[in-house]
């Protein structure tokens, strides 16, 4: 195969796992305006961090029992998948329904998307995936805009306390961890497999320990709010998860995860056209500073190596 036959697949190959994060970053962009309708109707965050793994599991079983009968039973592999990617993904959830609690959303985004500089540190050693000095620059730039953008939005304070910190790094370490989980998971088993189990996994962790820790979970009891859970699950989760890790097989965790820093960008624009909350100069500049990052991470490409 030449170099020019290489360098061809490789930007196919990349140009699909760059996509396929910019789509499930977009779906998850949506994640603000789902909380902010499901909390007005009396949903709480904690029945959310519950029911909405829960809804994505059932609806990529259901897909699996149509397309790939196989990723419903990975085999003994199924204690890994559930217990470290259903562990990463739990954590996750509960760091950022505690954080939202504490902090409100702009912090917890903010300190969420700390997560990209995480997996860059982590997946040296996790993955063999060293990230070049630009890399690192990009995804420096990516995460102060995102900082600014949640920052700038007329009428949200961002409020930081001690145990919305804690709970803000939590949320960061789970969401390096199931990037770096779906890095190395998704070229062992299918995209499908990992997701649909790591979210059993999740479901069940949530399940145990949520109703010990805070008390019992309720399923919404009105149908229009029942509805609107289950398509904020499909959509964030069974959908742009699946897409997420299906990426994850295409391009390196730390290349994706600054690609996902799009994820405030869109909610910031629709909180602006859908909820009033318009952006300062200051989010616009930060807007500015996370497109700028993300165009120069996924403009970084090993080059093409002779066979």
């Amino acid at each position: 195969m030449t170099t020019a036959g290489v360098s061809r697949d490789e930007r196919r190959t990349e140009a699909v796992g760059t996509f396929e994060v910019l789509a499930a970053a977009s779906l998850w962009g949506t994640s603000g305006l789902f909380s902010v309708w499901l909390f007005r109707a009396g949903v709480g965050p904690l029945d959310v961090a519950l029911f909405r793994p829960l809804v994505a599991a059932v609806a990529l079983a259901a897909w699996a029992l149509l397309r790939q009968r196989s990723a419903l039973w990975p085999g003994r592999d199924l204690a890994v998948l559930w217990l470290v990617g259903g562990g990463v993904t739990a954590v996750f959830q509960l760091g950022y329904q505690n954080s939202t609690e504490a902090v409100g959303v702009p912090a917890t985004v903010g300190m969420l998307y700390l997560a990209p500089l995480l997996v860059m540190a982590a997946g040296v050693p996790l993955l063999r995936e060293r990230p070049t000095s630009r890399q690192v620059g990009f995804g420096l730039i990516a995460v102060a805009g995102v900082w600014a953008v949640v920052s700038g939005a007329r009428g949200v304070d961002v409020v930081l306390s001690g145990r919305g910190l804690a709970w803000g790094l939590v949320t960061a370490c789970g969401y390096a961890g199931y990037t770096l989980f779906g890095r190395w998971a998704a070229g062992r088993w299918s995209p499908l497999t990992t997701v649909l189990h790591s979210q059993v996994g999740a479901t069940l962790v949530l399940a145990l320990v949520v109703p010990v820790v805070w008390g019992p979970v309720r399923w919404p009891s009105e149908a229009g709010s029942a509805v609107l859970l289950s398509v904020y699950g499909v959509l964030t989760v069974a959908i742009a998860v699946l897409l997420f890790y299906d990426a994850l097989r295409r391009i390196p965790a730390a290349r994706a995860s600054v690609t996902a820093t799009i994820e405030p960008v869109v909610a910031a624009v629709l909180a602006a056209g859908i909820l009033g909350q318009p952006l300062t100069g200051w989010g616009w500049a930060g807007l500015v500073l996370v497109v700028v990052g993300v165009a120069g991470a996924t403009g970084l490409r090993r080059r093409a190596e002779p066979s």
